[in-house]
Protein backbone atom coordinates (compact mmCIF):
# COMPACT_ATOMS: atom_id res chain seq x y z
CA UNK A 1 0.00 0.00 0.00
CA UNK A 2 1.70 3.30 -0.74
CA UNK A 3 0.02 5.09 2.38
CA UNK A 4 2.23 3.19 4.96
CA UNK A 5 3.45 6.09 6.15
CA UNK A 6 0.07 7.56 6.74
CA UNK A 7 0.59 7.35 10.94
CA UNK A 8 3.59 9.58 9.88
CA UNK A 9 1.55 12.28 8.25
CA UNK A 10 -1.27 11.88 10.98
CA UNK A 11 1.84 12.25 13.80
CA UNK A 12 3.13 15.07 12.21
CA UNK A 13 -0.56 16.49 11.85
CA UNK A 14 -1.06 16.32 15.81
CA UNK A 15 2.11 18.41 16.70
CA UNK A 16 1.39 21.32 14.15
CA UNK A 17 -1.61 23.28 16.32
CA UNK A 18 0.87 23.06 19.89
CA UNK A 19 4.01 24.06 17.53
CA UNK A 20 2.34 26.50 15.93
CA UNK A 21 0.80 28.28 19.11
CA UNK A 22 4.26 28.24 20.75
CA UNK A 23 6.21 29.26 17.77
CA UNK A 24 4.16 31.40 16.03
CA UNK A 25 5.48 34.66 17.21
CA UNK A 26 9.05 34.11 16.41
CA UNK A 27 7.79 33.11 12.92
CA UNK A 28 8.06 35.48 9.65
CA UNK A 29 3.97 35.77 9.18
CA UNK A 30 4.73 34.03 4.89
CA UNK A 31 6.21 30.54 7.31
CA UNK A 32 3.25 30.52 9.50
CA UNK A 33 1.02 30.76 6.47
CA UNK A 34 3.43 28.24 4.69
CA UNK A 35 2.61 25.85 7.86
CA UNK A 36 -1.33 26.59 8.44
CA UNK A 37 -1.54 25.31 4.97
CA UNK A 38 0.55 22.69 5.32
CA UNK A 39 -1.35 21.70 8.53
CA UNK A 40 -4.76 22.23 6.34
CA UNK A 41 -3.18 19.79 3.77
CA UNK A 42 -2.15 16.93 6.57
CA UNK A 43 -5.74 17.29 7.53
CA UNK A 44 -7.71 16.61 4.33
CA UNK A 45 -5.07 13.64 3.42
CA UNK A 46 -6.19 12.35 6.94
CA UNK A 47 -9.79 12.49 6.32
CA UNK A 48 -9.52 11.49 2.90
CA UNK A 49 -7.79 8.95 3.46
CA UNK A 50 -10.14 7.69 6.47
CA UNK A 51 -13.41 8.05 4.21
CA UNK A 52 -11.60 6.87 0.61
CA UNK A 53 -8.75 5.16 0.44
CA UNK A 54 -8.33 3.83 -2.56
CA UNK A 55 -8.99 7.20 -4.13
CA UNK A 56 -4.72 7.50 -5.01
CA UNK A 57 -5.10 10.21 -7.49
CA UNK A 58 -6.77 12.75 -4.84
CA UNK A 59 -4.63 11.77 -1.94
CA UNK A 60 -1.60 12.17 -4.27
CA UNK A 61 -2.85 15.47 -5.46
CA UNK A 62 -3.33 16.57 -1.80
CA UNK A 63 0.48 14.95 -1.14
CA UNK A 64 1.92 17.39 -3.91
CA UNK A 65 0.09 20.33 -2.59
CA UNK A 66 1.37 19.52 0.72
CA UNK A 67 4.92 19.38 -0.53
CA UNK A 68 5.31 22.37 -2.32
CA UNK A 69 4.99 24.32 0.73
CA UNK A 70 8.06 23.02 1.83
CA UNK A 71 9.21 20.93 4.74
CA UNK A 72 7.38 20.42 8.11
CA UNK A 73 9.05 22.30 11.07
CA UNK A 74 12.01 20.54 12.06
CA UNK A 75 11.24 20.40 15.47
CA UNK A 76 8.39 18.22 14.23
CA UNK A 77 10.28 15.84 11.75
CA UNK A 78 13.08 15.95 14.63
CA UNK A 79 10.63 14.74 17.38
CA UNK A 80 9.57 12.00 15.16
CA UNK A 81 12.19 10.57 13.62
CA UNK A 82 15.59 12.56 15.59
CA UNK A 83 18.34 13.04 12.78
CA UNK A 84 16.35 13.02 9.71
CA UNK A 85 16.51 15.69 7.47
CA UNK A 86 15.43 16.59 4.38
CA UNK A 87 17.54 17.38 0.60
CA UNK A 88 17.04 19.81 -1.69
CA UNK A 89 14.64 17.39 -3.82
CA UNK A 90 12.28 17.45 -0.66
CA UNK A 91 13.33 13.98 -0.09
CA UNK A 92 14.41 12.57 3.49
CA UNK A 93 18.23 11.95 3.58
CA UNK A 94 19.88 10.07 6.30
CA UNK A 95 23.01 10.97 7.68
CA UNK A 96 24.73 7.36 6.72
CA UNK A 97 23.87 7.73 3.05
CA UNK A 98 20.61 5.23 3.37
CA UNK A 99 17.20 4.52 4.98
CA UNK A 100 17.84 3.41 8.36
CA UNK A 101 18.02 -0.44 9.30
CA UNK A 102 20.75 -2.94 8.80
CA UNK A 103 22.24 -2.71 5.17
CA UNK A 104 20.98 -4.59 2.35
CA UNK A 105 17.37 -5.03 4.27
CA UNK A 106 14.47 -2.97 2.58
CA UNK A 107 12.59 -1.06 5.48
CA UNK A 108 9.35 -0.77 3.66
CA UNK A 109 8.43 -4.55 4.45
Amino acid sequence: MIFWRLPGVQDIGERYPSWLEANRSTLDPADVQRYEEQQQYIAQICTLYETDPQNFPKLMDLLHEMQQRGQPPQEIVDELAPGMSFGPDGLPSFDAGGPPGPPGECCLQ
